[in-house]
């Protein structure tokens, strides 16, 4: 697969847990729902999310991935792909 010689170990990471939240069914999921899901640390969830977070901001300042309560919201609220 391209994405293991283009992309470190963290980027694929990263991908692999946007995928995954994308695939979620609607609703808040806890960071340690998701790192379980994924077999992933929880601090390297967190610290990814923050930077999907980040993204999402980037592209659309009304873009939300976290609830006041600090839960993931799913989907990924005002994140368009046009």
């Amino acid at each position: 697969m391209l994405a293991t010689i283009f992309l470190t170990k963290k980027e694929q990471k990263k991908l692999a847990l946007f995928y995954h939240l994308e695939r979620l069914p609607a609703g808040e999921y806890t960071v340690k729902s998701i790192s379980d899901e994924l077999g992933y640390v929880y601090s390297t969830t967190q610290v990814l999310l923050n930077e999907i977070a980040a993204d999402c901001s980037t592209i659309n300042q009304a873009a939300v991935l976290f609830t006041p309560q600090k839960q993931v919201s799913c989907p990924l609220s005002e994140v368009s792909y046009d």
